[in-house]
């Protein structure tokens, strides 16, 4: 079963998707701030984090380049209030960018997409 890190300071947010993702049959795990999804993904087998880049008194982006630098098998949605970042360069190493919204369709959707890439075989040359 593929777990799943939601990296959010919204508790009401962090709690709808933990519940939509759990009903779909992933194992979910939540953090509000670095210092946990940290621990969290040190401790654990994460698949994929779902990434929001303003927290309090935090940024994502710092945990986000962490998490690329050490576990590059780890897909990552930047999922965020602020389309703009998504223009900014250090989002780019994201495997996909979505803009907040109570509407999990699109966020059930990409999870399910990145999740599924990753179990495909790379074909030999």
């Amino acid at each position: 079963m593929k777990k799943i890190l939601i990296l959010d300071d919204e508790p009401h947010l962090r709690e709808l998707y933990r519940k939509e993702l759990q009903a779909h049959g992933y194992l979910v795990a939540t953090a509000s701030h670095l210092h946990e999804a940290e621990k969290t993904i040190r401790a654990q087998k994460v698949d994929l984090v779902i990434l929001d880049l303003k927290l309090d008194n935090e940024f994502g982006f710092d945990f986000f380049h962490s998490v690329l630098s050490r576990k590059k098998d780890i897909k990552v949605i930047i999922h965020t209030a602020y389309p703009m970042f998504k223009s900014d360069f250090r989002s780019w190493g994201a495997d996909a960018f979505l803009v907040k919204s109570s509407n999990v369709t699109e966020l059930l959707q990409t999870v399910g997409r990145l999740l599924t890439q990753a179990q495909e075989p790379i074909p030999a040359p």
